[in-house]
């Protein structure tokens, strides 16, 4: 569909002498007998060129028929086009994905970006829960998707390991330790005491040490030991980051004296952004949108965590990165104009430096019936659903709906084996490729050739359209930031294949007649190779497995 649309683009610029790409989009019409694509396109130009959409629509008609592998063009009032193509024009893709294999899909769309993607970025006072699951679910599903289109990605895990939640995460693992009643909104779990004792293996002697000793010890290592644990977590769930980055970074002086902060702070005073009052400083983010101006150094010239926000933008961009997506939780709403703000606050000397910056809200995550969590107070964390319900489900599940639409958690469910769950009804559908494959390298039956012709029924020529739609869902699903594009479009997918599957018979159960039914199941198998390779690519780019056998 992609050279479709550069065709048609091509076709306009030509007539026009104008750029439809931005506004050019094929979808498929409402009924196989209208063809294999409508589009729209002259009733959006209509009011840009001045001119009657049929007008345009015949023009560019006249010129589609022109292209290699048009069949057929109708226009139909006020403006539509509608284009069939030709047997061998569609049929094609089955050829062109076995000879790419684990390559199709691959673009270079996004070459042109150099992406920091920073998501999760749970606090490192407690294991991680499953908002975070969400988060690392779709974050890395972008990430690969991202990086299948060419993109240069970083993922980056932000450690907020300064401020008085740290404080309080030592002050009650140093409790533990002493066997004492927690602080005042300290943390309760189990596992404040696994990482109480574990220090105090590693210090055996620091319960002897003075309060102002001991605490110095507990407040680096607790978080460091959390950090461990959540590494852990993250692998478990097939969640690779390359970064890791300490916030204390950016409060740490250079030779000079100087901090990441201070520097960044000079840089918004030097462009005019900084400002004083009462006592406190500023900088003036209403100017792009922003609510309020945010307060970067406190009255007690203690920073606040807007100004280290500053300091992590701008160590960002002198890392070089294009764009910047950032993924938090819904509560996080202020987040979008304030990172949007710096993208100018920090650049006002070109309009061409100005970066990217995409902040992406997700919604929460509940589970049904609300089970609580035995060792983590009433937190469940992301090892824990993962031994309950399994890496593959779970990915599927937060990656199945768009970023800013609440989830409700059915365990039981997401552990069932049958066609009602989605992830095992697509495994199960790239399951039966293979068992067909290993049917047919018995049958020797590559020898009878492909004749993709003979593909004449209406379920495989919806399966041989989901096909070539494939490469436009990837395309999408990195220019919008959505991996559920590609999910939605692995059950689509699979539900064509098992229609398929279930009203062609493959390999007939009498075998093989003659050689025109020989060519018909080897065509057929090929079809299915076709299918089985599309359905390993999209589970890939969400992180999910493709099992050989279900």
């Amino acid at each position: 569909m992609e050279d479709l649309k550069k065709s048609v683009t091509n076709i306009v610029h030509s007539m026009y002498n104008f750029d439809c790409s931005e506004i050019v989009s094929l979808t498929r019409p409402p009924k196989p007998e209208y063809g294999d694509w409508a589009l729209s396109l002259p009733l959006k130009l209509a009011s840009l060129l001045k001119s009657p959409a049929i007008d345009i629509a015949q023009s560019i008609a006249s010129a589609l028929l022109e292209l290699d592998g048009v069949q057929d063009v109708y226009v139909a009032k006020p403006g539509f086009i509608n284009l069939k193509l030709s047997r061998e024009h569609t049929t094609g893709i089955i050829s062109e994905v076995l000879e790419q294999g684990s390559s199709f899909g691959r673009n270079t769309t996004q070459s042109s970006k150099k992406i920091n993607l920073e998501f999760v970025s749970g606090n490192p006072t407690g294991p991680l829960h499953l908002a975070h699951t969400r988060w690392a679910a779709v974050g890395d599903s972008i990430a690969r998707i991202l990086i299948n289109c060419g993109a240069d990605v970083t993922r980056e895990y932000y450690i907020n390991n300064v401020g008085n939640q740290i404080h309080l995460f030592s002050e009650s693992v140093y409790a533990r330790a002493l066997s004492k009643s927690l602080p005042k909104d300290g943390y309760p779990g189990e596992y404040v005491k696994d990482i109480a004792r574990r220090i105090q293996c590693e210090f055996p002697n620091i319960i002897d040490l003075s309060y102002e000793d001991a605490i110095k010890i507990f407040r680096k290592r607790s978080w460091q030991i959390q950090i461990e644990e959540i590494k852990k977590s993250c692998i478990a769930f097939r969640v690779n980051f390359d970064v890791w980055f300490s916030e204390e970074s950016l409060h740490e002086p250079d030779r000079f004296g100087k901090s990441q902060i201070d520097k960044a702070l000079a840089r918004c005073k030097q462009n005019g952004y900084l400002f004083q009052k009462n006592g406190a400083f500023f900088i003036r983010t209403t100017e792009f949108g922003d609510d309020k101006d945010r307060a970067v150094l406190r009255s007690d010239t203690s920073y606040t965590y807007y100004a280290a926000d500053c300091a992590y933008y701008l160590n960002k961009i002198n890392r070089g990165f294009s764009d910047l997506v950032i993924l938090v939780g819904a509560d996080h709403h202020g987040y979008v104009k304030r990172f949007q703000a710096m993208s100018n606050i920090f650049h006002v000397d070109s309009e061409n430096n100005r970066k990217n910056v995409q902040v992406l809200l997700g919604q929460m995550v509940s589970l049904k019936n609300k089970r609580q969590s035995k060792r983590e107070g009433n937190v469940i964390g992301l090892s824990e659903i993962i031994q309950s319900v399994g890496v593959d489900p779970l990915r599927f599940w937060f990656c199945r709906y768009p970023i800013d639409t609440p989830i409700d958690l059915d365990e039981q469910h997401l552990k069932k084996r049958s066609n009602d769950n989605p992830v095992y009804y697509v495994q199960y559908a790239y399951a039966r490729t293979r068992s067909l494959i290993r049917s047919a390298n018995l049958l020797q039956m590559e020898k009878f050739g492909f004749f993709p012709e003979l593909l004449v029924h209406e379920t495989e020529t919806a399966l041989v359209s989901l096909l070539y739609d494939y490469k436009t869902v990837v395309i999408d699903a990195a220019r919008f930031l959505q991996p559920h594009r590609v999910v939605r479009y692995l059950e689509s997918l699979a539900g064509a294949y098992h229609k398929w599957y279930d009203k062609c018979r493959i390999i007939p159960r009498k075998g093989i007649l003659d050689k025109s039914e020989a060519e018909l199941v080897n065509t057929r198998l090929e079809l299915n190779r076709a299918v089985g390779q599309v359905l390993y690519n999209a589970l890939d780019l969400i992180g999910v497995s493709a099992p050989e056998r279900m």
